[in-house]
């Protein structure tokens, strides 16, 4: 490996320096006059390329894997044994024994982590030929095959530039395709590592000259393909699909596996839609031949808690059930000491299932009792060896109890897997409790043709009471909304537009309200509408700061949306935007409070408190692939006046506040080099950025932030120092030319 470090990476006043890897030896060269710089990149070269004469003849590598798409089950097969990938964008070298222990067999080269790209590339080739190349990009497969992971090839790092929305980007990927693409393709195909190659990240970002970016992608896939025909082709799209795979993703003629990745956003959004667009993709990939590998998130980049273990449990159950045929996680590292223990059990899970999950795919019928408990336990079924798995997973926030009647079953043992324990099945019944989020795998003895309906009977249970995360500032003053908590009903006003009284109800709700002896509910079965109870008009002051929300639970099935806001009567653009609106998932929870923080402009607003329920599945105001029924409830409802003496506008400002993660303060989060798995922890459990509880201004916390330095390889974002983000209160947007001052002890 050549590395050119310029000077403006380091400081004025060092050199240019050179770098060269001869094995586990490294050759640095100083450079002072960048006159020399051209002889002193030919030695380095050239002493590199001498070491390889003790190797492989010429640098070349020993016998690559045959690869091979197994259309019967869809997925690969590597050196004829059918393979499940488990893996994550660019697993570092350092960590690469660690993950290949815990049950990861993949790792894509990603981002920016790997110094000098196109440039030294072709640099490379002309000064050392093919076994420079080679010599520049064979670290990262050799240290993957050393740990024992197979590598995905990421050619399109080393294109001229990578910016979709660049008016130039058509011209120069056609550059990229004459040469550079061959190029890399033809230094790694022999390499034992390599399973596949990765192709342009997320195509369907590309909106301009489809029909060019069409032919070019086709163009990608050929060359490859005609280079090195022993590795397939995967591509990633977009999670933009809305319920439908994304346009670009339909030119099945441009990859020879799909993949598509969905990013909820921690406990802002439902995660049974992950089911959903997984199976969705899935069947469109299998239809068409293709494998299918699922990308799902392995940690927030910018939203302000992760996910907690449950969560990306179940996340990656969702994904196993809708019918992946691998699991790619973005991006490398896993920043909480929780989520990189929680992903090494399910890389071993999944490593433990995979001769289960390489199985032929073949459709799951499953009915649910009572209807509206559909959104609960998913099941996928699997039949290996005369037996059968059941991979279930509970999408519900609360913890149910569930009767599995099975229809090929009389009687006998089933062991759950990951569990250390078995179930007895009598007269077809299995019975099982699952906690919140919970996955249960059962290893059942017998089989059923696929037609024959799973039935699911489930119980929900109590949820738990829940501590209020974040709650909002303490308000003093009158509530401005009339009968906030819909003791009267007098002041709301139902609307379902044109559905009728069967699809959408409206009712009053006595049975466990929130506060008081009501609650107001909104009920749909069959409703494409979308269904309000809007309150009377409000008149605010201007230039003024308000708390405004509500509580809410909702069940059903579907996709739905509800939504708690503020209407704006007089049309002010971009209001929404602006201030005011919560939408939250459908999950079986309990009570939960919304809320938010706005200012109003120089203008008084005119607005009406408004409590709505739709579907997701509404495309354009016609009925889409996951239309909702179910039930929402409301109830005390409040917009407050914020006063003078409450106007911080930062949530947890004083990281006194509650931790999203050990060492993780609510409301802030990071964006920077990441380098490490469990970085983001407590300062005296080692974190290098986390509270703080030897040194505070006030309080007994402060945030403390060690930067790693300029060895640390830079973020996907380039960024190399660390760096924190605050979070202002849910939904606030700061008023043009109002002056605001912002303070802080360092």
């Amino acid at each position: 490996m050549v590395y050119d470090a310029p000077h403006e990476r380091w400081t004025h006043f060092l050199p240019r320096v050179l770098f060269g890897l001869v094995g586990t030896h490294l050759i640095v060269v100083a450079v002072e006059e960048d006159a020399m710089r051209e002889f002193a990149l030919a030695v380095v070269i050239a002493v590199v390329l001498a070491s390889q004469a003790h190797g492989a003849e010429g640098g070349k590598p020993g016998a690559a894997s045959a690869v091979t798409l197994d259309k019967q089950r869809m997925c690969v097969t590597v050196d004829g044994k059918p393979f499940f990938p488990i893996g994550a964008c660019y697993i570092s070298p350092k960590y690469m024994k660690e993950c290949a222990d815990a049950g990861f067999n993949v790792t894509i080269r990603w981002g920016l982590q790997f110094g000098p790209q196109g440039r030294d590339l072709t640099e490379a080739k002309a000064k050392g030929g093919d076994g420079a190349v080679r010599a520049y990009l064979y670290p990262y497969l050799d240290a993957a095959q050393q740990a024992g992971l197979r590598v995905m090839e990421f050619p399109a790092l080393f294109h001229f530039g990578w910016n979709y929305g660049d008016p130039g980007f058509p011209e120069s990927f056609a550059k990229f395709l004459e040469g550079r693409l061959a190029l890399v393709v033809s230094a790694v195909k022999d390499h034992p590592a390599l399973l596949a190659y990765y192709g342009p990240d997320e195509p369907d970002c590309y909106y301009a000259g489809r029909d060019e970016w069409r032919q070019q992608l086709r163009t990608y896939y050929e060359i490859i393909r005609r280079t090195d025909p022993a590795h397939p082709v995967y591509t990633l799209f977009d999670g933009g699909g809305e319920g439908r795979p994304v346009p670009v993703a339909k030119w099945v003629e441009t990859y020879d596996v799909l993949g598509h990745d969905h990013y909820p956003a921690p406990g802002a959004k439902p995660l049974l839609p992950v089911y959903h667009d997984v199976a969705l993709h899935a069947e469109f990939a299998h239809k068409n031949g293709r494998p299918y590998w699922h990308v799902p998130l392995l940690d927030p980049c910018r939203w302000n808690r992760p996910y907690l273990p449950g969560e990306q449990r179940l996340q990656i159950y969702l994904t196993l059930i809708g019918g992946a045929n691998g699991v790619i996680w973005w991006v490398w590292p896993p920043r909480t000491p929780e989520t990189w223990l929680t992903v090494k059990q399910l890389a071993g899970e999944m490593r433990d299932l995979s001769a289960v999950l390489t199985e032929p795919p073949a459709p799951t019928n499953v009915t649910w009792s009572p209807p509206h408990c559909r959104n609960t336990v998913q099941v996928r079924a699997i039949r290996h060896e005369g037996r059968t798995w059941l991979i279930t997973a509970n999408a519900a926030a609360m913890p149910v109890k569930v009767r599995f009647n099975l229809p090929g079953v009389v009687g006998g043992r089933a062991k759950v897997w990951f569990e250390d324990r078995e179930i007895g099945i009598v007269a077809r019944i299995l019975e099982d409790r699952f906690d919140a989020y919970a996955r249960h795998v059962y290893e059942v003895p017998g089989q059923w043709t696929p037609d024959r309906p799973i039935e699911l009977q489930v119980t929900l249970e109590a949820a738990p009471a829940e501590a209020e995360v974040c709650p909002p500032p303490v308000t003093s003053g009158a509530n401005l909304i009339k009968d906030p908590g819909f003791e009267s009903g007098a002041n709301w006003k139902f609307t379902t537009g044109r559905d009728t009284a069967q699809q959408a109800q409206y009712r009053a709700e006595t049975q466990s309200p929130h506060g008081g002896n009501r609650a107001v509910a909104i009920v749909r079965a069959g409703a494409i509408g979308h269904s309000v109870v809007a309150g009377e008009e409000l008149v605010l002051k201007p230039d003024t700061l308000y708390l405004f929300g509500g509580w809410a639970k909702t069940m059903g099935v579907g996709e739905p949306v509800a939504e708690i806001y503020l209407k704006n009567l007089e049309g002010e653009p971009n209001w929404d935007r602006r201030a005011a609106r919560t939408a939250y998932p459908m999950d079986f929870a309990p009570w939960r409070r919304y809320w938010t923080m706005f200012r109003t402009g120089a203008k008084p607003p005119r607005l009406q408190p408004v409590c709505g329920f739709s579907s997701r599945g509404l495309h354009e105001g016609k009925p889409g692939d996951h239309l909702a029924d179910g039930t929402a409830w409301f109830d005390d409802m409040f917009l407050y006046e914020v006063p003078a003496n409450v106007t911080n506008m930062v949530i947890n400002g004083s990281f006194e506040g509650p931790e999203a993660a050990r060492g993780w303060p609510l409301g802030w989060t990071t964006d920077w080099g990441d380098t490490t798995p469990g970085q983001i922890d407590r300062a005296d459990a080692g974190g290098i950025w986390g509270l703080d509880e030897s040194t505070a201004a006030e309080g007994r916390r402060s945030l403390r932030i060690v930067s790693p330095g300029f060895a640390t390889p830079p973020s996907i974002s380039g960024s190399n120092y660390p760096q924190a983000f605050h979070e202002l209160a849910a939904g606030t947007r700061l008023a043009k030319d109002k002056p605001y001052v912002l303070s802080a002890y360092l």
